[in-house]
């Protein structure tokens, strides 16, 4: 990880700008974008550092700024993200354990958000946490529509 801001309400207000840039989020409300500030920061990546690995407690998910990282399985890559992509579900779901590598596959910035921090802003209020769990079942779903899809035959 190259560096990792984290100065309260000034990163806080800069993440919320940040994240209104991205479709992912655009269905939030004012006050949704703050909760969901207040438990996110910046991160970068090293080309070919990895940002998690299967096997090892799910925590976080990351939302991408700059670059692209890739995700792997038995060293595979069966996906590339994107800026705009988001990574990550298995910080959402017991057990908390992340299924797959994800690797930087060039200089990468992005938005880590704090899983613990999310749950918990999620059991508090049962509302945010209905909108976060229908983010991530549609980001689920559209990712299962497209490794289900087959190149066309020729």
């Amino acid at each position: 990880m190259i560096a990792t801001e984290w100065t309260g309400v000034v990163v806080m207000n800069r993440v919320e700008r940040v994240l209104r840039q991205y479709k992912f989020f655009a269905d939030l409300t004012n006050g949704y974008f703050k909760v969901i500030s207040s438990c996110a920061t910046t991160v970068g990546f090293d080309e070919e550092e990895f940002v998690l690995k299967a096997g090892m407690p799910a925590n976080a998910f990351y939302l991408i700024q700059e670059g692209s990282v890739s995700i792997e399985h038995n060293g595979e890559i069966i996906r590339v993200l994107e800026p705009g992509d988001v990574l990550g579900w298995s910080w959402l779901f017991p057990p908390f354990t992340w299924h797959f590598d994800a690797r930087a596959q060039t200089l990468v910035r992005a938005v880590v958000f704090d899983g613990q921090c999310i749950r918990e802003r999620c059991e508090s209020d049962h509302s945010f946490g209905y909108h976060i769990v229908t983010l991530f079942s549609q980001l689920a779903i559209e990712r299962l529509e497209r490794a289900l899809v087959l190149p066309a035959i020729e």
